[in-house]
């Protein structure tokens, strides 16, 4: 198939021969191009013209060989009783006479045709006498074709220059099939035209390669697969099967070195760089290139100075070629000649994972530095094999607690619990309390030590073993004791106690040391959200205090759990949200690109935290939701409690009680009474329960949430506003006496600390408890308070509770604060406040079609209309007909829910 130039180029020359006109043709290309049915045609042509044919062909076990291809030529020239290699024997002189007078002397056939098949593989004798022949051929009645394989972008065979040196002569390039060619064959090996997607199909995959597609035809036709685009599924897995399977037989015709080579590339994979493989099994510098050179000629091999086998059957099949019991004594020696050669630890640690231990001290140099470099990569799995095949080698004296600590935090990131195993193990390996210590201030993932009771127990024991007592300004012992401090949950005012107290007299001892050092940020972070949830120090202080912490963005999006998180979330309790959400978005992004679970779990479970209290449910509901679903990877993930309650809160804002309450239910039930997660679970189901009516569950929710908060000396009352919901659970139940001081003590606090949520929402529950023209007095400052702030979820229950009240006194406004309300619980997204703002608005006889976002257009015209414009100057500006003006008017005013121009300047800045 569409050879025709190349079968009358082979013509031509038998022609020349008969005419005493000799040439030389090579025809060169890749396997499977076509070369040998070209000679076949040849041959069978010359003999059909009355040429006397000679035919022989290269094997690769027989390169080696003297004399083997000009053997299998001459036989047919000799008399009887001789042999080739008799024939051929002797001194070079004497061979070629011999051989010309049996060619081309008086007792010769007749004219001569020699074909030579893959001289690729020709001994050199063989190769010298074919030169010599070539060189004559003008002059005699030979024609010398012979076949040489040469890959797509490799270099021209030796073998076959030397021919086309000795004649000057162009190869013949076979190219492969067009997509008609590929028709052809089909409907000639298949007996039926097939179906122009599958012929298209069957170009594609094979590119038109004559022997693999005739070997997939055959495939084809056995098992009766029709050609039509319903069988293309088939057609794939059958090339894939003949590609594979003619890659092998291509190898194992190849010289022994050459699958030797090839057997250790598939051993060794990526790191088989050529040197080292041809040192590793023996190979000259100029053995081992030439033996690459064939491998790529195979187009099996991947190119460049590593190579590396390109199809993963292939090298399956290969290396069951070589012997198992040789797998661990190549590694090793890989492993050492990589090392001398300065190879990288990532090239070298895969071939250690596969060899048995040795007891190498610098095995375990290597596959720490490469459990590194994977760890930097976010390919935890790979460092945390590394580590475990290091502990394996193992590592002497304290090298093992410290490779166990790195296999700790290499664990961290895809299962928590495995990680608190390795540091205890590690830590059972220090000598000393001081040992111990620096185990665990370097350790990068301080929440591994809070939720473990056991790393805690350990934390305690060893903390009044460093701690340098009052009045010491000793640096490092006091850092360290007050950063051990920092990670234990307490859970008693004693402890509460020593842990404030010792951090604070670090911070304040080392105030310079600390900006400097990821430790020390830890620290003023921690030092940040103590007075915070304290409520003791000034908000602009804690802010700052924070915003320092925060500094140096790539070293703590490093670390997530303590700086962003404590800093972030002081920042948070100071009511600065948008940046509480900032210092959550580089961390974040970090782990999403090093595949880190358990800070991404983290990271997205504090930022929908964040954004329920700014009201974007909708956001935060979906941020919860990643965060539930990659919880499923790290069930035992230390912060999971903040999973539920950011998932919880979401749900609940979002109008779905029940399916809150059904996450945390199972969180209490799977879970134990871990201080860290229940304080604000406990808030959580007492909110729950308040809006299903259910005012006993409520209150001991609440209370028990209180009581734990008491027991740390936590008093911030915006945290957790436990009071607010005991209160209102006492007035569901009609015991407002016992409900007051709760509200009075939260008014109180929410005065002192002077941030705006925590007193709206002390405000708004003080309303409920009072009523009346007090109540709403409570409301109307509420409203003030929280106006122009970002937690519009309660400016808006704040509205709609002083639109109920204002109606119930006979005030004017219900129904503005009603619309109000509505606008901010569309905006953002909160089918609750929705709800109840149209149901009153409806139940008080307003009407409840107001609200909705304003569209770009309606904006802009709003904004033209509040600020005088006409009508038609509005029109005219932007080209459009009156009647259309006073559509997006009317659409403004509805869902600004006013009645004309004169209230629309008033509405556009209260929505904005």
């Amino acid at each position: 198939m569409e050879r025709s130039s190349e079968l009358s180029a082979l013509r031509a020359a038998v022609h020349g021969a008969q005419a005493g006109q000799g040439r030389t043709v090579v025809i060169e290309g890749p396997s499977g191009i076509g070369k040998t049915a070209l000679l076949d045609a040849a041959a069978e042509y010359a003999v059909t013209a009355g040429s006397h044919v000679l035919r022989g062909s290269c094997r690769a076990e027989e390169q080696d060989s003297g004399l083997g291809l000009a053997a299998q030529l001459v036989t047919p020239l000799l008399r009887e009783g001789e042999t080739g290699l008799d024939l051929l024997s002797g001194p070079d002189v004497a061979v070629w006479s011999r051989l010309c007078h049996l060619m081309a002397g008086p007792a010769a056939p007749g004219p001569l045709c020699v074909f030579a098949d893959d001289v690729q593989w020709a001994d050199r004798a063989s190769l010298d006498l074919l030169v010599r022949c070539a060189g004559h051929t003008a002059a005699l009645p030979i024609a010398l074709i012979v076949t040489a394989r040469a890959g797509s972008g490799e270099s021209r065979a030796p073998e076959a220059a030397a021919l086309l040196d000795a004649t000057g002569a162009e190869p013949i390039r076979p190219e492969p099939l067009t997509e008609r060619g590929v028709g052809l064959l089909l409907r000639n090996r298949l007996n039926q035209q097939p179906a122009d997607a599958f012929t298209i199909a069957s170009h594609r995959l094979t590119g038109g390669e004559p022997q693999l597609l005739t070997a997939v035809l055959d495939s084809v036709r056995r098992k009766q697969i029709e050609p039509q685009p319903e069988q293309l599924f088939a057609l794939r897995a059958i090339v894939g099967q003949v590609r594979t399977g003619l890659a092998v037989a291509r190898l194992r015709a190849e010289s022994r070195a050459v699958r030797r080579l090839a057997e250790v590339i598939a051993l060794l994979g990526e790191s088989a760089s050529l040197a080292v493989v041809g040192e590793l099994i023996g190979l000259e510098p100029e053995q081992a290139e030439r033996a690459a050179a064939r491998l790529r000629q195979l187009s099996i091999f991947g190119k460049g100075e590593r190579l590396t086998v390109s199809d993963p059957k292939v090298r399956q099949t290969v290396l069951r070629w070589l012997p198992s019991r040789d797998h661990h004594r190549l590694r090793i020696q890989a492993a050492k000649l990589l090392r001398e050669h300065g190879e990288s630890a990532d090239l070298i640690a895969p071939h250690l994972v596969s060899a048995r231990p040795e007891g190498d001290q610098q095995a375990v140099d290597v596959l720490r530095t490469a459990a590194g470099n994977a760890l930097r990569r976010g390919d935890h799995r790979s460092a945390t094999g590394y580590l475990r095949r290091a502990l394996a080698e193992p590592p002497t004296g304290s090298l093992r607690a410290t490779v166990l600590t790195e296999l700790s935090a290499a664990r961290y990131h895809t299962d928590p619990g495995a990680a608190a195993d390795s540091l205890l193990d590690a830590l059972s390996l220090a000598p000393t309390a001081r040992a111990q210590a620096a185990l665990l201030t370097n350790y990068p993932h301080p929440t591994v030590i809070s939720a473990t009771p056991a790393l805690v127990g350990v934390v305690k024991r060893i903390v009044p073993q460093l701690w340098p007592g009052e009045g010491s300004v000793e640096p490092s012992p006091l850092l360290t004791a007050a950063r051990l401090l920092a990670l234990v949950p307490v859970t008693d005012p004693q402890d509460a106690d020593t842990r404030y107290g010792s951090v604070r007299r670090s911070v304040h001892q080392q105030w310079n040391n600390l900006k400097a050092t990821r430790v020390g940020r830890q620290l003023l972070a921690v030092e940040a959200y103590n007075q915070a949830i304290r409520c003791s120090g000034e908000i602009d202080q804690i802010r700052a205090l924070a915003r320092l912490s925060l500094t140096d963005a790539p070293d703590t999006a490093e670390f997530l759990t303590s700086p962003l998180l404590y800093g972030g979330a002081a920042l948070a309790l100071t009511d600065d949200l948008p940046e509480a959400l900032a210092a959550l978005d580089a961390p974040i992004v970090d782990a999403q690109r090093k595949g880190s679970t358990a800070r991404l779990v983290t990271g997205l479970s504090y930022r929908a935290m964040m954004l329920i209290r700014q009201g974007r449910v909708q956001d935060a509901i979906g941020e919860a939701r990643l965060a539930a679903r990659l919880l499923r990877k790290v069930p035992e993930h230390p912060n999971r409690g903040a999973v539920v309650i950011a998932l919880g809160g979401a749900l609940l804002e979002n109008g779905r009680p029940e399916r809150a309450a059904a996450v945390v239910h199972k969180y209490i039930i799977d879970r134990g009474g871990s201080f860290q997660e229940w304080d604000q679970v406990f808030a959580l189901s007492g909110r729950i329960r308040l809006v299903q009516k259910d005012a006993t569950g409520a209150l001991r929710d609440a209370l028990d949430c209180g009581r734990r908060l008491a027991e740390v000396g936590w008093t911030y009352p915006g945290c957790v506003p436990w009071r607010s919901v005991a209160a209102i659970a006492h007035l569901m139940l009609g015991q407002t006496r016992e409900g007051w001081p709760l509200v009075e003590e939260e008014l109180e606090r929410a005065r002192s600390w002077g941030s705006p949520e925590p007193l709206g929402v002390a405000l708004c529950t003080a309303a409920r408890l009072t009523g009346h023209r007090a109540g709403l007095r409570y409301l109307d400052e509420a409203v003030t308070v929280l106006r122009g702030r970002t937690s519009r979820l309660e400016l808006a229950r704040a509205l709609i509770q002083r639109g109920k009240a204002r109606h119930e006194l006979e005030v004017a406004g219900a129904d503005e604060s009603l619309r109000e309300a509505l606008r901010l619980g569309e905006r953002c997204a909160a089918p609750r406040v929705v709800t109840r703002a149209r149901a009153l608005l409806r139940e008080f006889g307003f009407r409840a079609d107001g609200g909705g976002e304003l569209s770009r257009t309606e904006l802009r015209v709003a904004a033209l209309a509040a600020e005088g414009h006409t009508n038609q100057e509005i029109a005219e500006r932007f080209h459009v007909g009156l009647r259309t003006v006073e559509i997006h008017l009317t659409h403004a005013y509805r869902k600004l829910g006013i009645r004309g121009r004169g209230e629309l300047a008033e509405a556009l800045a209260k929505a904005n």
